[in-house]
């Protein structure tokens, strides 16, 4: 579930970044859109999200496959925490970082392009959802950071639910980037705003990091460890050492004991006050 959440908000927070990346996807799209713009900027979407859900899927496959490879798969989860990073900074201003991965795969773009253009104009629900999943395939850092989280899923649905929160994480600023156009981006890309979400983006990928830097440093099972060591008290205590003798056993219900298991060849009877015994 932390993960659901975590993929969440990084798309909530890093819709600044999909502004500037899928800024002018939205508005080709939105130019050969040539009726019910509301309808189809929610339709284009959801054909994207569903494309980021079918990458969960193939994300769920690629883990199962890895799932005995383990240096492999903790070089995944640190792969997309540095992603994220990287993601934050680029609202705090610094350079591109993202491009050393979506640059090699930009030259995906021409045909990527080229595929959506055979459903335009959009002139039907249907033409609108599947260019919008096409539009799902374009080079993007967001996409692969949330694909890098998806690949840590501990279930083969939660892979695809991931991502899947992921594209419901920038459907606001999407939709509200299809039906408003450039409003909306100047409004959504203010310096302000995107410092604070940069801020938000590094407190999320702490929250997601720290957890599994104490897991995988083994600093969580020495924790519980030294808790549960106090929680079996009856298999660390030594009777030997007990002074029956100054015990008062007078309130005892001897009534309920089971002797059966008892040794009395072996019990001192001599200070026993059998007088007070009830036989």
């Amino acid at each position: 579930m932390e993960l659901i959440i975590t993929a969440f908000l990084l798309g909530l927070y890093g819709s600044g970044h999909c502004i500037s990346m899928c800024g002018p996807v939205v508005g080709i799209i939105g130019i050969n859109t040539q009726k019910n713009h509301v309808s189809s900027a929610f339709l284009t979407n959801l054909g994207r999200i569903t494309t980021y859900s079918i990458l969960g899927i193939i994300a769920a496959i690629l883990s199962i496959a890895i799932n005995d490879l383990k240096p492999l798969q903790m070089v995944m989860r640190y792969l997309a925490a540095v992603l994220m990073i990287f993601v934050a900074l680029q609202f705090f201003g610094f350079p591109k970082f993202l491009g050393f991965i979506e640059k090699p795969l930009k030259s995906l773009a021409a045909p990527i392009t080229k595929l959506s253009q055979k459903f335009f104009p959009i002139t039907t629900p249907l033409r609108a959802y599947l260019s919008g999943m096409v539009w799902g395939l374009f080079p993007c850092g967001m996409v692969y950071a949330a694909f890098a989280i998806s690949l840590n899923a501990s279930t083969f649905i939660e892979a695809p639910l991931i991502m899947f929160s992921f594209g419901v994480g920038t459907l606001a600023v999407m939709v509200s980037l299809s039906i408003f156009g450039n409003y909306a981006g100047k409004w959504l890309t203010s310096p302000k705003l995107r410092v604070a979400a940069g801020i938000l983006i590094l407190v999320m990928t702490l929250f997601y990091i720290v957890p599994m830097l104490m897991a995988d440093l083994g600093l969580k099972e020495d924790a519980h460890a030294h808790h549960g060591g106090h929680g079996d008290h009856g298999m660390m205590m030594d009777h030997g050492q007990m002074n029956h003798g100054a015990m008062d056993h007078s309130n005892m219900d001897h009534s309920n004991m089971d002797h059966s298991q008892m040794n009395h060849d072996t019990m001192d009877h001599s200070n026993m006050d059998h007088s007070q015994m009830h036989h």
